[in-house]
């Protein structure tokens, strides 16, 4: 399940919520960062222990990572247009959401090669928002599991004319993605509401999906 706070914060922790991380798409410098954290230490240094010692876990994360976070900058430009996509404050929403729900789906995908037990990861966002998902417990990925990828492909396709998957007017490429980690590292020093709103309905686009497979994995 996802969860999100739109709490607003004074601009002092709005400034230590909005300091990078260093590579998004690294599973460890993304799990090793302040903007990540897990329901315990254990389970914290369970997970950069698992991905420290996989190195096909790591390039899992990496092109799952790649994947979400072009799928994302579409979707996000649909709904908000170019300008606010191309916002500080919401290119910084979206790579770290990209992270989140790319370490959600590997996990998912992986699931034996996690923690057995539930838990639940948690991703500060700008502008005093953080996103929760809680991994069920078990050791196979449930029947039905949908990644973020896939979600946003099919919700992508219904905002676009007959079902054509857009072309951004954010660039999504190497250079993009390059421009899009440095404008990660820049302090947002006011919130935006519309950027928490963005989130909001990215994370909408994919719960019904998330929900509807945990429930068969909790009667598997």
């Amino acid at each position: 399940m996802v969860a999100i706070s739109t709490t607003l914060v004074s601009g002092l922790s709005l400034l230590e919520m909005s300091r990078s991380v260093s590579d998004p798409g690294n599973a460890l410098s993304f799990l090793q960062s302040d903007v990540f954290s897990a329901s315990s230490k254990r389970i914290h240094d369970a997970l950069i222990g698992t991905f420290a010692g996989s190195a096909g876990l790591k390039e899992t994360y990496a092109a799952t990572f790649e994947a979400t976070f072009d799928r994302l900058s579409k979707y996000v430009t649909l709904l908000a247009g170019p300008e606010q996509a191309n916002s500080e404050e919401q290119r910084i929403t979206t790579l770290r959401n990209a992270a989140h729900n790319a370490l959600v789906d590997t996990i998912m995908t992986n699931r034996g090669s996690f923690p057995p037990e539930g838990f639940t990861i948690r991703t500060e966002y700008p502008g005093g928002a953080w996103g929760t998902t809680e991994i069920p417990p078990g050791r196979t990925t449930p029947p039905g599991w949908r990644t973020t990828v896939e979600s946003l492909d099919a919700a992508i396709a219904e905002r676009s004319p007959a079902g054509r998957t857009p072309n951004p007017a954010v660039s999504v490429g190497t250079a993009g993605w390059r421009a899009a980690q440095a404008l990660a590292g820049a302090a947002a020093l006011g919130t935006d509401s519309a950027a928490v709103k963005v989130l909001e309905a990215m994370l909408e686009a994919n719960q019904t999906a998330r929900e509807r497979t945990e429930a068969l994995y909790h009667t598997t």
